[in-house]
């Protein structure tokens, strides 16, 4: 990815995150998920409350990428103590 690709992904995650800013997690799980071929995975989900629009709650699955192949992962959390 060039320099000039780059920033232009940048600028367009800017503006599609900030759908979330401002919002509280309410809850955190794995979902599990059949694609319709029988092939099942787990994909982190987050239950977000949006206390500027009403307190509406909201699902915000992590996915591998912007098509939904696959369940993706987050960084930055602590490693759960089984790790």
């Amino acid at each position: 990815m060039t320099g000039n690709e780059a920033t232009q992904k940048k600028q367009w995650l800017d503006e599609y995150l900030k759908g979330i800013e401002g919002c509280v997690v309410v809850s955190a799980e794995a979902e599990l998920v059949d694609d319709g071929d029988g092939h099942i995975d787990a994909w982190p989900t987050l239950i977000v409350r949006d206390p500027n629009n009403g307190n509406v709650e909201f699902k915000v699955e992590v996915g591998a990428d912007r098509e939904g192949n696959g369940p993706g992962f987050l960084f930055g959390l602590g490693a759960p103590s089984w790790c």
